[in-house]
């Protein structure tokens, strides 16, 4: 269970989970992941979770990386003006919104049909 203060199990649709060659992909059916992605890297301490947050045509993209529970870098497009984590210029070598999604293995309609 991802929510653990519910107490119960996630009413139908609000994730959608899906298992890749990259990894466990979750997206949230209701545009909000809420800290599904914090609660994930808690609970598998040695796993990297990438937490991606796009606009529908990813002309406003943002990954969060999170390890331990932690958030440790965040990539950004446009890049803030001020950031309270450290901000990095590529994910998995990647610098553009398309070419990063292709890289973590997320398919950009995800995103596109919100």
């Amino acid at each position: 269970m991802l929510d653990e203060d519910a107490g119960e199990p996630l009413p139908p649709g609000y994730y959608r989970l899906e298992d890749s060659p990259r990894g466990l992909l979750i997206a949230s059916g209701t545009g909000d992941i809420g800290y599904a992605d914090m609660t994930v890297s808690e609970r598998f301490p040695h796993a990297t979770v990438y937490a991606v947050t796009a606009s529908p045509n990813l002309e406003m993209f943002f990954v969060t990386v999170f390890r331990k529970g932690e958030s440790v870098e965040k990539f950004a497009q446009p890049q803030p003006a001020i950031s309270s984590r450290p901000t990095v210029n590529e994910i998995k070598g990647e610098r553009s919104p398309e070419r990063i999604l292709a890289a973590l293995g997320i398919p950009a309609e995800w995103f596109r049909n919100q």
